[in-house]
């Protein structure tokens, strides 16, 4: 009944292509995800042409028909009536755009555009005249939706025995509040009836049943809330640890194609709405059963009453569904002008130093008030439009409330319907309208939700956690053979062939010549390459977690020197110190008077970023790697501390990469130039000195 048009926004400038086939998937409800449908596919600078997207669907069994517009005019318009989504690729000379078209009816199309942020409605002569192809995915039938892979859902199906014993408590309670209203209801009929002898007998008896079922439902209710609230917690803090989990097992590319403030957004997002979806589905299971008991008793009193209030019901459950795509729309409208918001704001604290240093802050004052200024226009649209809703709602409901109880009344003076019998069919209606205006007002957080996880979906790939084992693994050689590496067309290595197995290599070359490219695919941080790669002959996977890169810029995070070296495992005493001593770190904390329980606070003010590079290389070396890769780690660390770290360095046993515009040698260290996108081995070197370029 409710089918919404999803719309996916493209991540960088040339993802149409993929956003659209993503929009596909997930309407037909295949498990895809964006990021691995780009890795599966080769983006050039115009963008996804079309004879990859048209294999990429052939790869998953779907048949694909192209149609030309020019051409095939009226056979479109004859064909594209129907409410099944196709791809249209617009006439752009200079790239490939593409967009999903939903809907064509009544001389408008409904379309979706990637680098749009919600879909879109426009004139069919206006757009056609913009189309350039059409494709057609062959899909006969809609698959059906699975959760098994959505973990919110998965972590509010674990809880189903507390959901089922909460909301047996919630249909206790409702089930007292529907007998405390019965009873108010024949207090009034035994008022308006009783004799005088047994008139206060009545009263007493009415009166403690009342006091009793009403101790006893506040007693439920209470034991509700509690149960209620641990559930809630319970599934709050597992989802927010698995997105953790997933956050962590991300690969590094992935995630780097995002702004920080864009994954705390989305992030934020689905967890807050999640905890209302977990609380409907606590109250969903005794709603239902309240409903079906209550519109029982509703038909029992009266059949004519009943049938008029199912049908004021029916009415505003159709207003529900007319309004359900266009509430889907503003949300995610809604949802990604916040994230721009909350993206530059987290680049202003983070950059605010530059910031301060340029004096750019009007700049950046009205840059942000602008984009403040969008997401509330683009708030206001969206309550507004839910408020109109909420009001025609409310209108109707009590407009159809005041013709039953007028007909009702009507009833009660004909004597068809006792005044106690009306007093009770107008509570239990009211119990009912409750629970449909909650069912409604859920609409809204279900779009919201949907929102939110299909931007979380896009973001995330579903991993699970990595059983590998931390140990090491030694790693005799790592042969690269035929590899390129490239970013789209961008060529950055090709074609590299060699073989690293001496204890000390020294990566020379110019900037933008890919070696910190090729330091991270050597330690399986990137994979955008195409070629071999192996270690000790065998597959490379295994043996990653003994690899460390570190670059000119590794992250020191807040907690304690200690904390940070350990990186939370247990270390002798004697060891680490011994290792703070080769490294110069005891040098910072002899300096600064502390100890190694000196908390470093969260901007490292407190730290110099030769001493931060200190302890990232202490850090990495205390990790025990078989190999560690230095991109310009030693960079900032003054010269008599490089020369004490690279003495000390060789008495480790691990292989060293270093990677610098800097010329260090060791005895029999193998030297790699980097020029021309090509890797050229110079001749070893027997000598151990550093010599500045």
């Amino acid at each position: 009944m409710f089918e919404s048009l999803i719309h996916v926004s493209q991540v960088t400038k040339n993802d149409c292509g993929i956003a659209c086939i993503d929009m596909i998937l997930k309407y037909y409800g295949y498990d895809e995800n964006y990021t691995d449908i780009r890795k599966s596919l080769y983006i050039t600078d115009k963008g996804l042409s079309i004879q990859n997207m048209v294999n990429y669907f052939h790869k998953r069994n779907i048949k694909t028909k192209l149609y030309k517009v020019n051409t095939n005019k009226i056979k479109i318009y004859n064909f594209i009536n129907i409410n099944a989504p196709i791809i249209g690729l617009l006439n752009d000379k200079d790239s490939y755009h593409y967009v999903v078209i939903y809907k064509v009816r009544h001389g408008k199309i409904k379309y979706s555009d990637p680098c749009e942020k919600n879909i879109k409605n426009e004139k069919n002569i206006d757009f056609f005249n913009k189309l350039d192809l059409l494709i057609f995915p062959v899909i006969k039938k809609r698959k059906h939706m699975t959760l098994k892979n959505n973990f919110i859902f998965s972590n509010i199906y674990n809880e189903r025995k507390n959901i089922v014993r909460i909301s047996l408590v919630i249909f206790l309670a409702s089930a007292i509040g529907i007998l405390l209203s019965s009873q108010f209801g024949l207090f009034i009929d035994a008022l308006t009836n009783a004799k005088q002898n047994i008139f206060f007998n009545q009263m007493v008896i009415l009166l403690i049943l009342f006091i009793i079922l009403n101790v006893f439902n506040c007693y439920l209710n209470g034991i509700e809330n509690m149960m209620c609230l641990r559930t809630i917690k319970r599934i709050e803090n597992n989802i927010s640890k698995k997105l953790v989990e997933q956050i962590l097992y991300q690969e590094v590319y992935d995630l780097n194609q995002y702004s920080v403030g864009e994954i705390t957004s989305r992030v934020n997002d689905c967890v807050t709405v999640s905890m209302t979806i977990a609380q409907f589905f606590l109250t969903i299971l005794p709603d239902i059963c309240i409903c079906a008991l209550g519109i029982v008793i509703l038909f029992y009193i009266n059949c004519k009453l009943s049938i008029l209030f199912i049908v004021s019901l029916f009415f505003c459950g159709l207003l529900m569904i007319i309004t359900y795509k266009k509430v889907y729309e503003l949300e995610h409208n809604n949802a990604m002008l916040y994230s721009d918001y909350y993206s530059q704001l987290i680049d202003i604290i983070r950059g605010f130093l530059t910031i301060k240093s340029l004096r750019s802050e009007e700049y950046f004052k009205c840059k942000t008030f602008k984009l403040f200024d969008d997401y509330t226009n683009g708030s206001l649209r969206k309550e507004t439009y839910i408020t109109k809703i909420s009001i025609l709602q409310t209108l109707f409901v009590t407009y159809a409330n005041l013709f039953i109880l007028f007909l009702g009344i009507i009833m009660v003076e004909k004597n068809i319907l006792s005044l106690g019998n009306l007093v009770i069919f107008s509570s239990i209606t009211g119990l009912i309208e409750n629970i449909f205006t909650r069912s409604i007002n859920f609409q809204f957080d279900l779009e919201n939700f949907i929102v939110s996880y299909n931007r979380l979906t896009q973001l995330f790939i579903q991993r699970k956690k990595d059983k590998t084992n931390n140990d090491r693994n030694e790693i005799e050689n790592i042969t690269l053979k035929n590899v390129n590496i490239s970013y789209g067309e961008r060529k950055v290595l090709e074609n590299i062939s060699l073989k690293i197995e001496d204890k000390y290599t020294i990566i020379n070359g110019k900037s933008g010549t890919g070696k910190t490219s090729f330091a991270k695919v050597l330690s399986g941080l990137e994979n955008h390459y195409v070629g071999k790669i192996a270690v000790n002959n065998s597959n490379p996977d295994k043996y990653f977690n003994s690899i460390v890169y570190i670059s000119n810029n590794s992250d020191i995070f807040e907690g304690t020197i200690r904390d940070n070296l350990c990186n939370g495992k247990i270390i002798l005493d004697s060891y680490l110190k011994k290792v703070c001593k080769d490294f110069c770190v005891d040098k910072i904390i002899k300096q600064k008077n502390i100890g190694l329980d000196y908390k470093i606070v969260s901007n490292q003010t407190n730290l110099s970023t030769g001493e931060k590079q200190r302890i990232a290389l202490a850090r990495a070396v205390l990790s025990n790697p078989a190999v560690l890769i230095l991109d310009e780690a030693l960079s900032n660390i003054d010269i008599e501390n490089k020369r004490i770290i690279l003495n000390n360095i060789k008495n480790y046993d691990f292989k060293l990469i270093i990677i610098s515009h800097e010329k260090y040698t060791f005895p029999d260290c193998k030297y790699l130039l980097f020029e021309n996108n090509t890797v050229k081995e110079v001749k070893k070197s027997n000598e151990s000195r550093i010599v500045k370029q």
